[in-house]
């Protein structure tokens, strides 16, 4: 029988089943019949069918996915080229909804994020394919569609988000929506192109003044082409081939005791020796999605450096390794990372996964479960840039963290800004009070050190203190 087999009760209520079956012979050895045993498996089907469904759709929103838009547009860009049909791709982002985050906290961004999937909804074609990408992110793929009728939509979906207002307790606040199109033909039909020109074209409208819509333009395209961008993905995914990416350190300095640490950083050595910054490569990786790539890399190198130099290394160093949000979000990130625990049997007490505020507290479900299941065997966490969005206190009380890292920007000016200084001291307060270190970023002067034990910072890191050096220089 069929394996979507149902069978029905005289109650009209439905049953899946599987079957199995076994002849009744007799004592000739001739069939006179048969046994059926059907199982009950609904149980089971709703499960697996709830775990496809997770697989590919959106957790908050219920929107489909960036896993099952992918899929979707390669789809599309294969029947392009079959049927040689027209359709058009939307990249799109609101406009002003971190104010939203910053002033009233991620509960309403949440809220919000979910009425803006519906208003969306409600306004395309039944038959169009939305996406949440993460964030505030939304993809659109609009089947059937020449650029007349893509701007004829676009213009539709930005009108209707202008229309729309968020009421927050005693707070009213309104969102925009900027939306890149780039349509997709037989001339125009690479997916990472197509996608890369529609994010393209959503910055491009962006820069025109936010509320718009831009469509891809043919020198658009040329630029995505070009050494500029291409090159770019190339060139990182072929230095983590080749190992060319390098470590660096920085000493984290405990103005205490004697319990310094070192943050893990990163440099792409070029063939003719010259270093290149973060600076310049990680705005295309993040772009194109792989920083996850980058930072399995980097976990790799080090857990590796650690575990063949650990006898050389002071027992008192711990290491902080930066987690990227990407990484956070990607489904198996976690499993490798304890796949590498156990290749090279490291001691998860020695590293401190240092992740930024906004990358933990904007999507709070995801980061409890990255921290809650890598705390348990021991690693550490630390909260980057804190301080930049104010209303995350509230979320410091549910994340395993062990420390705060003071965003630079109030730490660069505490000797002449007394506001800078008070929200250093706020935070020192605040953290010490949940027996968290605090550790300020951007020291570049002994005066500033000395104002930070005054307030009572446990560590400092600067290049007053230190400038970042190669990883072996450690092994003396």
């Amino acid at each position: 029988m069929s394996g979507h087999t149902i069978l029905i009760n005289r109650y009209s209520k439905q049953f899946s089943i599987e079957d199995s079956s076994a002849p009744i012979k007799n004592k000739d050895g001739a069939i006179e019949g048969a046994i059926f045993v059907f199982h009950d498996v609904t149980q089971k089907k709703k499960d697996e069918i709830k775990v496809r469904w997770q697989a590919t759709h959106d957790g908050l929103t219920g929107l489909n996915n960036r896993i099952s838009f992918e899929t979707i547009l390669e789809n599309t860009s294969k029947q392009t080229l079959r049927d040689n049909t027209t359709h058009a791709l939307l990249f799109m982002d609101l406009d002003k909804f971190k104010i939203i985050n910053d002033t009233v906290g991620h509960m309403a961004g949440d809220e919000v994020l979910k009425q803006i999937s519906l208003r969306i909804s409600h306004a395309i074609r039944a038959n169009d394919f939305l996406c949440r990408f993460g964030g505030d992110e939304f993809g659109l793929i609009l089947f059937n569609c020449d650029v007349a009728l893509s701007k004829e939509i676009a213009k539709k979906l930005i009108d209707d988000i202008l229309d729309y207002t968020f009421h927050w307790e005693d707070k009213v606040f309104r969102v925009g929506l900027s939306v890149g199109i780039t349509i997709i033909d037989k001339h125009h039909h690479d997916p990472s192109l197509l996608l890369s020109s529609a994010d393209l074209a959503c910055y491009m409208a962006k820069e025109k003044g936010r509320s718009r819509f831009y469509i891809a333009q043919e020198s658009d395209l040329v630029y995505l082409n070009n050494e500029h961008e291409l090159n770019w993905i190339s060139k990182i995914t072929q230095a983590i081939k080749d190992k060319k990416f390098i470590l660096h350190v920085q000493k984290i300095k405990d103005l205490e005791f004697d319990n310094n640490h070192y943050e893990i950083l990163l440099r792409l050595k070029e063939d003719n020796g010259a270093i290149v910054y973060p600076n310049s490569f990680i705005p295309h990786a993040e772009r194109y999605f792989l920083m996850p790539k980058i930072d399995r890399y980097v976990i790799e190198e080090f857990f590796s450096w650690y575990t063949t130099n650990k006898d050389s290394i002071d027992d008192n160093i711990h290491f902080s390794v930066n987690i990227t949000g990407q990484s956070i979000s990607d489904v198996d990130f976690i499993e490798d990372v304890l796949t590498l625990v156990t290749k090279y049997e490291i001691d998860c007490s020695k590293v401190i996964f240092e992740i930024t505020e906004n990358t933990a507290i904007s999507n709070i479900a995801v980061s409890k479960k990255f921290f809650s299941t890598l705390t348990k065997i021991g690693f550490r966490f630390s909260l980057d840039d804190f301080g930049t969005g104010l209303s995350s206190f509230e979320y410091l009380k549910s994340l395993p963290i062990d420390f705060l890292k003071i965003d630079g920007v109030f730490i660069k000016d505490i000797l002449e800004d007394k506001i800078d200084r008070g929200m250093v001291e706020s935070i020192y307060k605040i953290g010490s009070l949940m027996h968290l270190k605090i550790i300020a970023e951007y020291v570049e002067s002994e005066a500033i050190m000395t104002e930070l034990k005054k307030i009572g910072i446990h560590y400092a890191q600067g290049y007053v203190i230190e400038k970042p050096h190669s990883i072996n220089d450690l092994l003396g």
